[in-house]
């Protein structure tokens, strides 16, 4: 079945019209070489490419940690400030004041 498909596929590209293909217009050319040229003169364009996006995630990074570090700074403060419930608790909480003296 896929043979005889691929083989009256065959024949319609046969019979199909040859496309004439007409030259490259000259002003394209031109701008089209220069453009080459003027990307293949610095062999380090493509890297310099990647700063704007490098940037842009260091960005979201650095305001990420930010975010991680207030949190972090927050919940150790909410642990400062409650009084201890248990013995143990202030047990605990006068040896380290006393650690760091």
């Amino acid at each position: 079945m896929k043979a005889l498909k691929i083989e009256r596929l065959f024949e319609a590209a046969k019979a199909a019209p040859a496309s004439v293909t007409e030259p490259m217009p000259e002003a394209l050319k031109i701008r089209v070489l220069a453009q080459w040229s003027r990307e293949s003169e610095s062999p380090l364009s493509s890297v310099m490419d990647l700063f704007p996006t490098l940037r842009q995630v260091c960005r979201v990074g650095l305001g990420f940690a930010v975010a991680v570090m207030l949190a972090c700074l927050a919940w150790s403060y909410s642990d400062l400030t409650h009084e201890p419930e248990t013995f143990v608790e202030a047990a605990t909480l006068s040896a380290h004041s006393d650690l760091q003296l």
